[in-house]
């Protein structure tokens, strides 16, 4: 297990190679058009073979010297909001890292984090955008989809230790797609909203998002885009300062904001300043591109999370030195940089819809 935790670059190329030659073994065969794909089935099969997977291996994670703080992160706020009726940002976990999820999110998935139901949290996300894309799809796109987002090693390792991260993005291209679908529905639309809102708190840069979701919807209805804006936003903000209130009237301090400052203290200023440029300059190229199809959707919000993301992640691979091994297998900036790879897949199956 300690082999699959700390993977060599080996095995990561290795595993970019397949992913490539997958990709063109379906191209080149039609399986895409063959009818043997088109049960559901098949893809809930993948869904329960990774639950599988992440209940069999998870204990296993939590052996190793130096395990992951993600599971405790999540677990030891809900455990102390619920369970003693404290503050979750007033305790630390074991190895004395700073809490990154946001109070939303923890609520959000409070009854799988108290339950000991963590090991599904990702396949739970999973199903979920699974599910919206066979809908506004077929079960064909929502195979692939899944196919190729567990094809990523560093998905799998996520997930299988108990990290959130692959679950937040499942859960945002879920909710991407289902306000695509249920706009004009009044209460779905205020569902997705609420839903977009709490998702949102589970990192502090993630306020981004519904600001993206919005500009998305734009395209469709300016009207109820401004009204998405409002709600999910106003959710986001509403919930962080209820908490942030909440620990600064006790002299505690708000550990999801210690994300923004890992960022600006990652390493050079200079290659942030540089990432900020690519990021304003890909979003605006992406935004002018939208339209009503959802993979245009996926493509805008997959540029403005990944762009900023993938420099604060190299930034920090940088400055621990980018040519000695032991730096990449230890990398905890991978997660970011490889965490929106969902919405670049989705995009990617969603353009192959017609």
């Amino acid at each position: 297990m300690v082999f699959f935790y700390e993977y060599s670059v080996f095995l990561i190329l290795s595993y970019a190679i397949f992913l490539v030659f997958f990709v063109f073994l379906i191209e080149k065969l039609g399986l895409k058009k063959s009818k043997i794909l088109d049960y559901n089935l098949l893809w809930l099969l993948l869904i329960v073979v990774l639950g599988l997977l992440n209940i069999l291996l998870y204990p296993g994670t939590r052996l190793v010297p130096n395990p992951s703080s993600a599971p405790s992160a999540l677990i030891g706020p809900a455990a102390a909001l619920f369970y003693d009726g404290l503050n979750p940002y007033s305790i630390r976990i074991f190895d004395g890292a700073p809490i990154s999820p946001g109070p939303g999110w923890i609520l959000l998935n409070s009854p799988l984090l108290l339950g000991g139901l963590i090991t599904i949290l990702t396949p739970i996300y999973l199903f979920f955008s699974g599910f919206m894309l066979a809908k506004i799809c077929k079960a064909t796109h929502a195979l692939i989809y899944i196919l190729l987002t567990l094809l990523s090693l560093n998905f799998l390792q996520m997930s299988i230790i108990g990290h959130d991260l692959p679950a937040i993005i499942l859960a945002l291209v879920g909710l991407t797609l289902a306000l695509n679908f249920y706009y004009k529905d009044d209460i779905y639309f205020i569902i997705i909203a609420v839903l977009v809102g709490l998702v949102a708190t589970a990192r502090v840069p993630f306020i981004i998002f519904p600001v993206a979701l919005s500009s998305c919807l734009v395209k469709i209805d300016y009207f109820r885009a401004r009204v998405f804006l409002i709600l999910s936003v106003g959710i986001t903000v509403t919930v962080h300062l209820i908490f942030w209130i909440w620990a600064y009237s006790q002299g505690v301090f708000y550990q999801p904001l210690h994300v923004i400052g890992r960022a600006a203290h990652g390493g050079s200023l200079i290659i942030l300043f540089f990432g900020t440029l690519i990021w304003a300059m890909f979003g605006w190229y992406g935004w002018r591109h939208l339209t009503k199809c959802p993979s245009t959707w996926m493509f805008f919000l997959w540029t403005v999370l990944s762009t900023p993301f993938i420099f604060v992640g190299i930034n920090e691979l940088l400055s621990n030195g980018l040519f000695h091994l032991k730096s990449w297998q230890t990398w905890e900036g991978k997660g970011y940089v490889m965490f929106t790879l969902p919405l670049l897949v989705a995009g990617l199956v969603l353009g192959e819809k017609k």
